[in-house]
């Protein structure tokens, strides 16, 4: 038949305490010296007065404001017939590649995303004024 396995055993209380023991310090994100160098280099943090850490934590912060994006726009767009998962993948990509060429290209934290308003005035045009339903 098959490889036996063997049985598994309870584990022990020491085994328990070192799996779930807190790290010592907080560590936001473990880079080698020569990434760091590198990272800081490419984006020239020095000249810009700021730091990775700063910078990481400047980039969730901006993530979690925009979020809301991933969910409203696809549910605008299913309103006028297409998939809702499709919608809220061609939403994710678009926004992430245009904000990743973004910071990239032009080294500013600006992060782009479909606009709202826009969205609203093609979903009513397609849908009540010129009869497209999406598919």
């Amino acid at each position: 038949m098959g490889r036996s396995r063997k049985p598994l055993r309870p584990f022990r209380s020491s085994e328990v305490r070192i799996l779930h023991s807190p790290p010592s310090r907080p560590v936001l994100l473990k880079l080698t010296k020569k990434m760091h160098r590198l990272i800081e280099i490419f984006f020239k943090l020095k000249d810009l007065h700021t730091n990775i850490r700063i910078e990481i934590v400047a980039g969730l912060t901006t993530f979690m404001t925009m979020a809301y994006i991933i969910f409203i726009n696809p549910v605008m767009v299913s309103q006028a017939g297409m998939d809702f998962g499709a919608a809220m993948m061609a939403t994710s990509i678009s926004a992430a590649v245009a904000t990743i060429m973004m910071g990239l290209y032009t080294n500013y934290p600006i992060v782009l995303a479909s606009g709202m308003g826009e969205n609203a005035f093609l979903i009513i045009l397609s849908v009540s004024g010129w009869g497209f339903l999406g598919k």
